[in-house]
């Protein structure tokens, strides 16, 4: 308890909204979602993506965001 990731954070990446992202971009985010679909089966892909993937763990939220945008 008390590490999960609150729903207000997302990637980094998506700050600029899904329409700017690519095909190739969005079928990861796809893929991604079918494993999330059953995390207990695929817990370790999860993890590697997690650990591999710089952009998959690079959060943010608009709390933070109020920084970037003012200064």
């Amino acid at each position: 308890m008390n590490n999960e990731i609150f729903y207000s954070y997302q990637p980094l990446y998506l700050r600029g909204g899904i329409r700017n992202l690519s095909e190739e971009e969005l079928c990861e985010i796809d893929g991604l979602a079918e494993l999330l679909a059953e995390p207990d089966e695929n817990r370790e892909r999860i993890e590697r993506l997690w650990t591999d993937n710089e952009k998959f763990f690079i959060l943010t939220n608009n709390t933070q965001n109020i920084y970037y945008d003012t200064f």
